[in-house]
Order: structure tokens, then sequence, then C-alpha cells
């Protein structure tokens, strides 16, 4: 570290801060330690810390103050959490979240010798039909289904037990896959 290291302006609060807090900390140890043991001059200065933002000793004031009294009563402001696209495995956008925009439903899931499709395409495509492929991208199944909004039972007895992905097509386009068990 450089002899001519400088606190900035932030750091030089944070620092006090701290040193406030470690104080009353080492107070606190050196009493006995009871309920209501903080003088209100030692709460006045807690509740100042513990009301900063951002402020990395913020949360040890405020569970000091906690400490004394656990009926201490606070208002912690919830910031909304930023999703970070590049941490996630496949980007995403909100209308991927929404269940109930989803254009298949498959049930029961796992299943043993059929699954009901669900689907709600409307008038988008004047076709539609699905293939059922195994692990390594064989199809084993395909189906022709009836356009717009309707249920069809599909028939998995013949498949073995497994992970299967069925993918659903409109006008020979792919517009959604899902995984499916079959369990024997």
């Amino acid at each position: 570290m450089p002899n001519d290291y400088t606190l900035d302006a932030q750091q030089t609060a944070d620092l006090s801060n701290w040193q406030t807090y470690f104080n009353i900390a080492k107070a606190v140890k050196q009493s006995d330690i009871t309920l209501g043991m903080l003088s209100e001059s030692q709460k006045t200065q807690l509740k100042s810390i513990a009301s900063l933002d951002n402020s990395p000793v913020a949360s040890s004031a405020l569970a000091l103050l906690i400490f004394d009294n656990p009926k201490y009563a606070y208002y912690e402001q919830v910031k909304p959490v930023t999703v970070n696209k590049a941490r996630l495995t496949r980007p995403i956008d909100n209308t991927e979240l929404k269940t109930e925009n989803k254009l298949l439903k498959i049930y029961p899931n796992p299943s043993h010798n059929y699954i009901t499709l669900e689907y709600r395409t409307g008038d988008k495509y004047s076709s539609l039909s699905i293939a059922i492929k195994d692990a390594t991208g064989k199809t084993i199944l395909t189906k022709q289904l009836k356009g717009g909004n309707s249920e069809e039972m599909i028939n998995l007895s013949e498949l073995k037990s497994g992970v299967y992905s069925l993918l659903l097509y409109g006008d020979d386009a792919l517009i959604e896959v899902n995984k499916i068990t079959v369990l024997k």
C-alpha cells in the first residue's frame, strides 16, 4: 500500500461510522448484556448510521439496535432486482415467463401411457403438428393436430421410459419445445 494513500469523502465517512459502531459494540460487550442497555445517545448514533443508503455499516448498526430492543421498528427499503441477461443460461424476455401466454400445456408429465396436449394458437397457423424426439434427436412419433384452440390425447404406450422432447410446429416452423418424461 502506498505511503501517500488518502481516503475520499465517502471512505472517510464510512470509517467514522465503523469507529462509532465498534465503540458502541465494545461498550455493550463490556457491560452486562441485557435488553435496553443502549443509552439514548448511542441509539441516536446507531439510528443515524442504520438510515444511510448503501453504507456497509448500516446493517450492523441495525442489528445492534434490534439486539438492544427486539421490538425495534424499522422499515427496510427493498430495491428491485435487475436481471443480468449475461448470467442466464438462455436469455429470456418477460413474455416467456408468463405461463398463461404459453401456446402448449402438457399433462400429466411425467406420464405412463398417454399425455394430453392443450394448445391455444387461435388462427395464427393454418397447420399444426408435433414431433416427439428421443435423447439422440431421432424422431419417434409425429402427429398432425387440429388448428386453433383444442386438446388432444397422445398415446405413448409404445415409448420406453425416458425423457423426450416434444416439438410443436406451426406452418412447418418450430414454435415451442417441451420436455416430457415417460415412466413405465
